[in-house]
């Protein structure tokens, strides 16, 4: 009995927007796919430092399904070497179309957000205007560390939203920073779906 109170109060305080941590907010990655066709993608190129290891690497994201509920991605990655292309590997992500705030960094309750001036940036041969978004986080974030840093160029009409970003956090023995940008992309019609 006692655990059913419990689960009903927390239940009431998130109801009425006491806790931070649990509040449900739209999944902001979901809301970046769902609106394009199954075999739209985006391939990025990037690089990322561990301590003082750097590694570049190219990493595709494709739509596989897509639902009022959840979206499907296939994630590819292939790091370089040396400049050879390693082994790809390939994974499934299932992305929930709301999450609890504090899973995402552009949703936490703790974040300072700065919107800044309108960008243009090349994919290829063509031009992109991105919003930039800059958001600070200050509070331990997942395994990533404290103090987690991001610069965010988004662009709606590019498959996952994401055109470019830049991270940065620090753990106590380490610094972690990956940039990448969106390198080629396909949107593919929803009524090719059916």
């Amino acid at each position: 009995m006692a655990r059913t109170t419990g689960l009903i109060a927390m239940l009431a305080l998130v109801a009425a927007g006491g806790c931070e941590s649990l509040k449900i907010v739209p999944c902001p990655k979901y809301a970046g796919w769902v609106d394009f066709g199954v075999g739209s993608y985006v391939t990025f190129e990037g690089v990322e430092r561990v301590g003082n290891v750097e590694q570049r690497f190219r990493m595709t994201e494709k739509l596989l399904a897509a639902s009022e509920d959840e979206v499907a991605l296939e994630l590819t990655m292939v790091y370089h070497d040396d400049g050879q292309p390693g082994q790809p590997m390939v994974k499934q992500q299932w992305l929930k179309s709301v999450i609890f705030a504090t899973e995402d960094p552009t949703t936490h309750p703790d974040a300072k957000t700065d919107r800044r001036d309108v960008e243009m940036l090349m994919i290829g041969d063509e031009p992109v205007e991105c919003e930039v978004t800059d958001i600070a986080l200050d509070t331990q974030f997942l395994m990533l560390g404290q103090k987690l840093s991001i610069r965010l160029y988004s662009n709606e009409s590019i498959p996952g939203r994401v055109v470019k970003v830049a991270e940065a956090t620090a753990t106590t023995d380490r610094f972690y920073y990956v940039e990448k940008h969106v390198v080629a992309y396909r949107v593919a019609d929803k009524q090719e779906e059916q």
